[in-house]
């Protein structure tokens, strides 16, 4: 239980820093010359460009990952269910 405690609480915490550094440190115009040419929307809308090599990253993060978090958290659902005591 705590081990996927601790996985779902890991992906939300990389959800959400996803969200506000990208937000917080990202161009919100392209720019070619440093290759952050990829749009994104981050933190409740905000538009910003990233490279493609951390457009990838929030790909993995916001969509892939997502999918691991609630697979956790319905396994944890599952658990309790069955393990009332937990």
């Amino acid at each position: 239980m705590v081990v996927l405690g601790t996985g779902f609480f890991t992906c939300l915490l990389w959800q959400f820093w996803i969200h506000f550094d990208y937000g917080a440190r990202m161009p919100r115009s392209p720019q070619a010359d440093s290759g952050r040419t990829f749009r994104i929307s981050v933190n409740h809308g905000a538009i910003v460009y990233v490279t493609q090599a951390e457009f990838g990253r929030a790909n993995f993060v916001l969509s892939d990952l997502q999918l691991v978090q609630f697979s956790v958290l319905a396994a944890l659902g599952i658990l309790r269910v069955r393990y009332k005591e937990l």
